[in-house]
């Protein structure tokens, strides 16, 4: 059964053609935030596909994250953007419109292979040969992940104060929030592998 989708505040614009074109003013922002969770899905997958252990862990599950943020800002695309939820429907995607979860399929199938040589041997790779941005240490994946969450938590906190609609400032704050848990997970591996003491202890040194 199909679900109901929420109206749109306005009228869509008629153009050429008898074309329906949705001009709500939160669309551009909820697809910027969709590409963004999309880029950083693919990150995480790949970096996992190069690392063991309870850093792949992380990845993967920070991964899940986002795939669960993009379903969501589809879903608040396809009530504003009728056309866009009639094309989501013709392949067959009625479940993304519908308000419940959807475990992504990694969880329960396909997932990046291991990039240990073997079970048993290091739990992380120091020194990837291949993957994102060429080849990165997992240092170096890390830091990449913490400031792209960061540039995630300023771009969601405009937008959230720009969106004229209260559901979809609702939406980017719930977006924020998220992001801000994965700063502070990959803050904690950082210093596990730096040993980089908390602000307290180097301000008492």
């Amino acid at each position: 059964m199909k679900t109901t989708r929420a109206k749109k505040a306005g009228p869509p614009h008629e153009h050429h053609h008898g074309e329906c074109c949705s001009d709500d003013a939160c669309l551009p922002m909820l697809r910027d935030a969709a590409i963004a969770e999309r880029e950083a899905i693919l990150f995480y997958l790949e970096a996992a596909a190069m690392l063991c252990g309870d850093l792949r862990r992380l990845f993967l599950d920070t991964a899940g994250d986002e795939m669960e943020h993009f379903v969501m800002t589809m879903r608040h695309i396809a009530a504003l953007d009728s056309v866009q939820a009639e094309a989501l429907e013709e392949v067959g995607l009625d479940d993304l419109l519908m308000q419940r979860g959807m475990t992504p399929k990694w969880a329960t199938g396909w997932q990046p292979e291991c990039a240990c040589p073997a079970a048993g041997e290091a739990e992380m790779v120091m020194e990837p040969q291949t993957g994102p941005e060429g080849g990165m240490t997992p240092v170096c994946l890390l830091t990449k992940a913490l400031t792209s969450e960061l540039e995630a938590i300023n771009k969601y906190q405009k937008y959230m104060e720009k969106a004229p609609d209260s559901a979809c400032c609702h939406h980017f704050c719930h977006l924020m929030n998220a992001e801000k848990e994965h700063v502070a997970s990959f803050i904690a591996a950082l210093f596990d592998l730096t040993g980089e003491p908390p602000p307290e202890a180097s301000m008492n040194m």
